[in-house]
């Protein structure tokens, strides 16, 4: 995992890379977007490798692999609403099925949090498993939030703010908010205090 780890972080940057068209145009476009796909591989390989941890040991996993996941849910959520000049998001969409990935993770903390305590397992202030399983389903509903935003072409008017709000989600209303709701992911997990 760590290998992966390093490989997302050393190929995120062409996430915030602006490329400049020159006579070499055409080439770094698709040096741009090698590194992205290969940055998508990466993620979807650090994934793979993530769930092949056995859940009875969540409990115990070292804080970096905690701060690691967190990482690579923000930077494969980044690649997969990515507005760039010929990245094929559907593309993208079909190799690193982000919903499914989060959707497996939250199953396999509750499933490690009921394992671990047992009947103790439904309080999620004391529960970190649990905790991290509500955090998950969160993201998963912010990015099918965004992504039928985007469908639709349009920001959703205060009709539309029902659909979006996730229950009791520490910021709310998350498509309003991008920023602090990602500060407030990582800070939970331990991440990277700013972005």
């Amino acid at each position: 995992m760590q290998i992966h780890c390093i490989e997302i972080n050393i190929l995120e940057i062409g996430l915030f890379d602006e490329r400049t068209i020159n006579n070499n145009g055409q080439i770094q476009t698709r040096r741009h977007l090698d590194q992205l796909y290969s940055c998508l591989l990466a993620t979807k390989a650090f994934f793979d490798s993530f769930f092949q941890i056995p859940i009875s040991i969540y409990i115990s996993l070292p804080f970096s692999v905690w701060s690691q996941f967190a990482s690579a849910i923000f930077t494969a959520s980044k690649l997969l609403l990515l507005d760039c000049l010929d990245w094929d998001l559907e593309q993208a969409r079909e190799v690193l099925d982000f919903p499914t990935i989060v959707e497996e993770a939250a199953k396999r903390f509750q499933e490690s949090s009921f394992l671990t305590f047992g009947e103790k397992a439904d309080d999620e202030d004391e529960d970190i498993l649990l905790r991290y399983a509500h955090r998950v389903y969160w993201v998963k509903g912010w990015f099918e939030a965004k992504v039928a935003a985007e469908a639709s072409s349009k920001v959703p008017n205060s009709g539309d703010e029902a659909l979006l709000n996730f229950g009791d989600a520490p910021n709310g209303n998350f498509l309003g908010s991008d920023d602090d709701f990602w500060q407030e992911f990582m800070r939970e997990w331990g991440g990277m205090s700013s972005f």
